[in-house]
């Protein structure tokens, strides 16, 4: 995919993301249709150290509390249009409780 002629990997500092696209700290602006968050990750703190804001300001771990993450199906949290977590809480990371039968 990354050798595809419309694929750019950019790895440069962001300033910011914005409506028409990623501003990068170098001033230049990439359009963009979709951001991949991939910068690892530690699994008792979810999505640390990202901060995400979703509707009226809100910012996730505010939400979430310093334990309490939680997720539609794992994907999807109220209040925030358009973010959608791939392993979100209580999915694949084995860290979630489970009942024996």
């Amino acid at each position: 995919m990354l050798k595809r002629d419309n694929v750019d990997l950019v790895t440069d500092a962001i300033e910011a993301i914005m409506p028409e696209g990623v501003r990068m700290k170098d001033g230049r602006i990439h359009q963009a249709d979709a951001l991949v968050l991939a910068t690892g990750f530690k699994v008792s703190k979810m999505l640390f150290p990202m901060k995400v804001f979703g509707r009226e300001g809100r910012e996730l771990h505010e939400v979430w509390g310093d334990d309490d993450a939680k997720a539609y199906l794992g994907l999807t949290v109220p209040g925030f249009p358009n973010f959608f977590i791939l392993t979100g809480p209580n999915t694949g990371l084995a860290h979630a409780a489970t009942r024996s039968s």
